[in-house]
Formats: C-alpha cells, sequence, structure tokens
C-alpha cells in the first residue's frame, strides 16, 4: 500500500511540474518567424501510442 500511495504522489507532482513548463521563449515584436519550418508531427504519433498503451497493458498484466 506505501508503494501505490507513493507512486499516485509522485504523479500528481510530476503532473503539476509540468504545467508550468514553457517550451520556448515569446519573439521580439519585430522577428520575423514566418518562414519557420512546422513542427514534423505525423501519422506516426498515433502508431507511438497504441505501441506505447499495449506496452504497458502487457507489464502491468505481467506483474499479476
Amino acid at each position: 500500500m506505501k508503494s501505490k500511495s507513493i507512486t499516485i504522489l509522485f504523479c500528481f507532482i510530476f503532473l503539476f511540474i509540468s504545467s508550468t513548463l514553457i517550451a520556448q521563449e515569446d519573439f521580439e515584436d519585430d522577428t520575423d518567424d514566418s518562414g519557420a519550418p512546422a513542427a514534423p508531427i505525423d501519422g506516426f504519433i498515433i502508431v507511438s501510442l497504441v505501441a506505447g498503451s499495449a506496452f504497458g497493458y502487457q507489464k502491468l498484466k505481467s506483474k499479476k
């Protein structure tokens, strides 16, 4: 029971710490950022989420 409560505590701590992170500072008003390339996030994000979920489910199932 103690390890489960510690795990839940760390999950909440990391959840609230990550909400205050800033990815990039703001540009100055005179900066031209219209030519910046877009982030290369494509269809593989769905495949990664499914694979990660399956791996996590398998690990949790094998623990019991």
